[in-house]
């Protein structure tokens, strides 16, 4: 039993350090975006600000347009094709302010910081002549420095935690079957069965231990 679920531990672990050390690093990194509302004389800066937050979520929802993408792609003249690029890219708005966020994942950290820059910019020159309002690019997607997974300490704990419960399930379900199998043998037998075995000498004389 107790080599049953140490061989069940050590096999999640060995499989789940392999599967992470196998797989590529990934990195993310994000531009910011700031939606810009030009003071149109009302004097009332808090109505303005929540202007801007409403065009914030707007603009956010129009920006997950495949449009975008395809049109980033053309104008950057980007290495990589409009489906790719989206798929890797992710548009949310920070709740409570003006402010967008153009987050990408890429194993390639150069290369995680140019595609988030380029649809960030292409967003800034589709947006930058109206007369209503305007998009800015607040912070450039700066080079990432570690990656972001997969994380070996959190899949290592996940296996241990999976393998754990493995292990006392097969126990379980062992010495139940086994106690099964034992008690049907002594029914076919008619007598209970204690697992001594008769051991006499020559003479004929009872040398089973007690």
């Amino acid at each position: 039993m107790k080599w049953l679920a140490i061989f069940t531990l050590l096999f999640f672990l060995l499989i789940s350090a392999g599967i992470t050390l196998l797989l590529p690093q990934m990195y993310d990194t994000t531009a910011t975006l700031r939606v810009e509302v030009p003071d149109l004389g009302r004097g009332d800066p808090a109505s303005q600000q929540k202007a801007g937050q409403d065009l914030a979520r707007t603009y956010t929802e129009l920006l997950k347009s495949p449009n975008l993408y395809r049109d980033t792609v053309d104008r950057q003249e980007l290495s990589v094709g409009p489906a790719q690029l989206r798929a890797v890219t992710t548009v949310s708005n920070v709740d409570g302010t003006e402010l967008i966020q153009i987050k990408v994942e890429n194993p390639d950290p150069g290369q995680a910081s140019s595609l988030a820059n380029a649809v960030a910019q292409n967003i800034v020159d589709e947006y930058q002549n109206t007369d209503r309002e305007r998009l800015v690019l607040a912070d450039p997607a700066p080079v990432p420095l570690y990656p972001t997974g997969p994380s070996l300490r959190f899949n290592m704990i996940l296996a241990l935690l999976l393998g754990t419960v493995t292990s006392l399930v097969l126990v379980l379900l062992v010495d139940h079957f086994g106690s099964r199998r034992h008690t049907s043998l002594e029914k076919r037998a008619g007598a209970t069965i204690n697992g001594r075995v008769g051991v006499r000498d020559r003479a004929g004389r009872d040398r089973s231990p007690r």
